[in-house]
């Protein structure tokens, strides 16, 4: 905080604890003004212990500036009231408590990541900052580690390396495992170990009124179904996260291939369409994902090489792709043998603007290295087309490619053996889309992009059949998130939701309401 602040501060201070020692035992929140909130909850903070170094007010600087980092424009840039930079367990629920006193909206923010910049509240909200709580502790003889909620993908894949351990993380480096691990969490190395949310064993989790409860199979067993899948941010504040570790592989197999979405994609789609179906015959160390966008079709071929099983060579991977049937790669295309530490530094360059040529520099990346406006849309598809459905699909992205992109991501594996978990998007061996806006348009609002990626959505819902969405892809524009998201969970997740958060402390724009058919409390 400046010097100005901080006198000003200080005189607000002593006034206010002299009206607020017990705050809401003579004058009720709903009676005061914004700031006058703002400042009871300036009070009980400080008064609890949180002063300067953790608390960031709107305006107050470069500090306040770098905490509220956006990357993705849309929406608008969000200016929460007030940062509480969490460093410990206490800090979250003197927060939370706090807050809820005042009747000021909290908000948890992990990485930051999420597309609809849910975790940067409103311009009236507290918002508990848990990147400082990025611990990764590994117990090897256990092969199990204590996790910080704001823990980055990065620092997992690096701190993971580091310990000989292989981590079901996510792909993108910059999001925080905060998210990731409560909304179900698609990595390279899901079909092999899970979805992210599979691998939690055990979490901690500030409630709506400041407790601290320990979440397990034994413990508080409702909130360790609906803690994982059921998205963040719904029921309360995940401040640790015990998960499941497992040996490096010894190898990657990496393949990229290319081609022209004019000439080759139908036999590409022919060929994807076998891949995806040979489960559960196809080992569950492959994995497979393409993007396409305007005329490029590119896909990502993935072999790891770790337990018992002989290790997958090029030449398996160069018999394989030829008994799918893909057709020749054009230029650029290859396949390659990696390191654990080589395939995580050829995956994060991808979110690299700099060359990256040690792994250490990857442990280090913080932020997401493009800003633009981006809004997705995704499904999941269980369905075979015929000859005639392909000729439809092919006309639909003829429309649809000169304006967006997208990615399709190979499931199946062990993502269809379901833990326990409220992630319930386990269709046996199919893959999820996810509709994304072209790299090029930029910081201002991709309108043709947009309406592209509705229309497309629309339309495809009946040719390939798709009635669920993913929930860590939030998406505003789309009437019935709610039972895309979360399906026949829904119903045991408002009963969940209704015990521990009956006042809806804990909310967002496509948060689970407490009772069906509640409001939803922004516009899209």
């Amino acid at each position: 905080m400046n010097s100005n602040y901080k006198l000003v501060f200080a005189i607000v201070l002593h006034l206010l604890t002299q009206c607020y020692c017990s705050i809401g035992s003579s004058i009720k929140p709903d009676d005061l003004t914004i700031n006058d909130r703002y400042d009871a909850l300036i009070a009980c903070l400080v008064k609890n212990g949180i002063r300067d170094g953790k608390l960031y007010p709107r305006n107050d600087g470069p500090e306040y500036e770098e905490l509220n980092y956006q990357w993705n424009t849309v929406w608008g840039h969000m200016a929460p009231l007030l940062y509480l930079k969490a460093k410990t367990t206490r800090d979250v629920q003197v927060g939370v408590i706090c807050a809820t006193k005042t009747e000021i909206r909290c908000v948890p923010r992990s990485g930051g990541h999420s597309y609809a910049k849910n975790s940067f509240g409103d311009e009236n909200s507290l918002v508990i900052d848990m990147s400082s709580l990025n611990f990764f502790k590994v117990n090897k003889e256990k092969m199990i580690a204590d996790v910080g909620p704001g823990v980055l993908n990065s620092q997992a894949m690096y701190d993971g390396w580091k310990e000989g351990c292989l981590v079901s993380h996510g792909i993108c480096p910059s999001v925080g495992f905060g998210g990731l691990l409560q909304g179900g969490g698609y990595g390279h190395f899901s079909r092999l170990l899970g979805m992210a949310a599979d691998s939690v064993i055990g979490m901690e989790m500030v409630d709506a009124s400041g407790r601290l409860n320990v979440v397990n199979n034994f413990t508080n067993t409702d909130l360790f179904w609906a803690l994982r899948g059921g998205g963040g941010g719904n029921f309360g504040i995940v401040t640790k996260f015990t998960i499941k570790v497992y040996p490096s592989p010894r190898s990657i197999i990496f393949g990229a291939y290319e081609y022209s979405f004019a000439k080759d994609f139908r036999q590409v789609f022919i060929a994807w369409q076998k891949l995806v179906y040979s489960d559960p015959y196809l080992s569950q160390r492959i994995f497979c994902m393409i993007e396409m966008e305007l005329d490029r079709i590119s896909m990502r071929f993935y072999g790891i090489n770790t337990g018992n099983d002989p290790d997958m060579t090029e030449k398996y991977f160069d018999e394989l792709y030829k008994y799918m049937g893909f057709p020749e790669p054009g230029p650029g295309s290859s396949i390659k043998t990696y390191t654990h530490e080589q395939f995580i530094i050829r995956e994060a360059q991808m979110y690299s603007d700099t060359p990256l040529t040690d792994i250490a520099q990857v442990g280090k990346m913080t932020r997401h290295n493009k800003v633009y406006n981006k809004k997705v849309k995704s499904y999941f598809v269980d369905k075979i087309l015929n000859e005639q459905e392909i000729d439809k699909l092919i006309e639909l992205l003829t429309a649809y490619l000169p304006y967006a992109g997208l990615y399709w991501e190979y499931n199946g594996g062990k993502i269809t053996e379901n833990p326990g978990t409220c992630f319930l998007h386990r269709l046996k061996a199919s893959y999820s889309t996810q509709l994304k806006p072209l790299n090029s348009s930029g910081k201002l609002k991709d309108v043709n992009g947009d309406a592209a990626k509705i229309r497309f959505f629309e339309a495809t819902k009946q040719l390939l059949n798709h009635r669920t969405s993913y929930q860590n892809y939030i998406d505003r524009d789309m009437p019935n998130y709610l039972q895309r998201f979360y399906g026949p969970a829904l119903w045991k997740l408002y009963r969940i939701k209704a015990k521990w958060d009956p006042t809806n402390v804990f909310f967002s724009c496509e948060s689970i309401p407490v009772f069906p058919g509640q409001r939803r409390i922004c516009n899209v």
